[in-house]
């Protein structure tokens, strides 16, 4: 209903009519839903004039977003801040990777010295287990930052457009 009030033009009209059920909520002469004594709050004891108000509030909010939300240049500037953000999010990525491996490395070389100086075989043996574990353990902590990375990407480049923002929503 919000997407056809947009695509007709004009300002959008909000109407509340009563009828048997409840409360009619038509927008530019179109229903949208009937509001009805059992949606109301109880709890926080809400009245229908509450209720009645609050959706008019929400609903041309609701409206005056989707207007905005398929002007061209807006189109145009989430695609923007979505390149951007993919360039971000690559980056991030390789210097992740690069980081890890850099890690690994010193690591690597810092427990083959101490390897090497051992006396006994057990020791080495033991010094082993310890960079091979250590070794995974990075990568499964490059592998987390990774995945962080990319939901974080996804959650940014679909807060971009309106029409996918509830999913960058329920993704925080």
């Amino acid at each position: 209903a919000i997407a056809r009030a947009v695509e007709r033009g004009g300002p959008a009209s909000i109407v509340f009519r009563n009828s048997s059920e409840g409360l009619l909520v038509l927008l530019s002469n179109e229903l949208v839903l009937i509001l009805t004594p059992g949606d109301l709050d109880v709890l926080n004891g809400e009245t229908m004039a509450q209720a009645r108000d609050g959706l008019a509030r929400r609903l041309g909010e609701a409206v005056a977003v989707a207007r905005d939300e398929q002007a061209p240049v807006r189109l145009l500037q989430g695609v923007l801040w979505s390149f951007l953000g993919t360039a971000v999010a690559i980056a991030l990525a390789f210097a992740t990777l690069w980081l890890g491996r850099r890690i690994r490395a010193r690591a690597r070389d810092w427990l083959r010295r101490r390897t090497d100086s051992a006396s006994k075989d057990s020791l080495q043996h033991l010094l082993t287990g310890v960079r091979i574990v250590g070794d995974w353990l990075l990568k499964v902590l490059v592998v987390v930052v990774l995945f962080v990375i990319a939901e974080e990407w996804t959650r940014f480049v679909l807060g971009q457009f309106g029409f996918t923002r509830p999913w960058a929503d329920a993704m925080t």
